[in-house]
């Protein structure tokens, strides 16, 4: 499982939960959003999206 600064990644039974991570406020800068990408595309990858 990937480790993040600014999030916590985690799956169970195939689902991905993505929870940002950035006390006090969780404000979306730079930095956040390229992590929340990165994440992203490792869910991508490593999970088959389902409905």
């Amino acid at each position: 499982m990937p480790e993040f600064k600014f999030l916590n990644y985690a799956v169970d039974g195939g689902l991905v939960t993505i929870t940002l991570n950035r006390p006090p406020h969780n404000v979306l800068d730079i930095a956040l959003m390229e992590e929340l990408n990165h994440a992203l595309d490792v869910a991508a990858r490593t999970n088959r999206p389902r409905c």
